[in-house]
């Protein structure tokens, strides 16, 4: 038996777990999961995977009378030393392909939604905010959605202000504008921040304000010295030139 069978085989057992970490770690932490060494992802993947597994295996076997023949899973793994039972681990898998197929995909779709939950409950109860172990690697997201200070956004809050001091050569503009999005950078930076509603101010005078249209105004991080980030209920939505609000901090 080839090598290469017995490592197609360990990593079909071992995709559920690698599809409910990508999951887990989807937007806005997707580049916290792509910065973290080969051995995390392994660990995030190998965990979820064995738990998975052993869960369907239960669960099949207890509505279904299919049962899992460990000893044909081994052979197919490891290889055997009699070419008769390694036959017979190949006819096994030939004569069940179709149910094993429909096994795979459908644990692949449990992982994936799974993942999706998890994160979501985690989010929802704050659990990352409360155990410093579920705290996702993207300090960013924390700061810029105000959960960093146990804001939620709706109910604390409806919109972001940033106030963006930027540097193009020797001049210094200070953007200001409602946070619509922000990127990531690989290294799991700050890589771009969009602001809608946007205004520039050359010389740091708020008479000097200077409405910019447009859908939004991208800015590179990398430009930016400093930024400061504000969280306003809103009792009208009249900006570009006037900001009203009620509250703020």
């Amino acid at each position: 038996m080839s090598l290469a069978f017995s490592a197609v085989v360990l990593f079909l057992i071992f995709v559920p777990g690698v599809i409910f970490s990508r999951s887990y770690f989807s937007e806005p932490f997707s580049k916290a999961y792509i910065k973290s060494t080969i051995t995390d992802q392994v660990g995030f993947a190998l965990i979820p995977a064995l738990v998975l597994q052993v869960l369907a295996i239960a669960v099949v076997e207890t509505t279904t009378s299919y049962r899992i023949d460990f000893r044909s899973l081994g052979i197919l793994i490891v290889g055997g030393h009699e070419g008769s039972a390694q036959a017979a681990a190949f006819g096994n898998l030939e004569r069940h392909l179709d149910a094993i197929i429909g096994y795979n995909l459908a644990l692949w779709a449990i992982a994936a939604a799974l993942g999706h939950l998890a994160r979501s409950m985690v989010i929802r109860f704050e659990l990352d905010t409360k155990v410093t172990l579920l705290r996702f690697d993207n300090e960013w997201y924390y700061f810029l959605t105000g959960r960093e200070w146990g804001l939620r956004g709706g109910e604390d809050f409806d919109f972001v202000w940033l106030d963006a001091l930027s540097s193009t050569g020797s001049v210094t503009v200070l953007y200001s504008g409602i946070l619509q999005d922000f990127g990531m950078s690989g290294e799991g930076s700050l890589d771009w921040i969009c602001l809608s509603e946007a205004e520039k101010r050359s010389d740091g005078a708020l008479a000097s304000a200077e409405f910019i249209p447009g859908k939004g105004l991208i800015l590179q991080y990398e430009r930016i010295l400093n930024l400061n980030i504000s969280f306003y209920f809103a009792t009208e939505r009249e900006f570009g030139r006037e900001l009203v609000a009620d509250d703020g901090q």
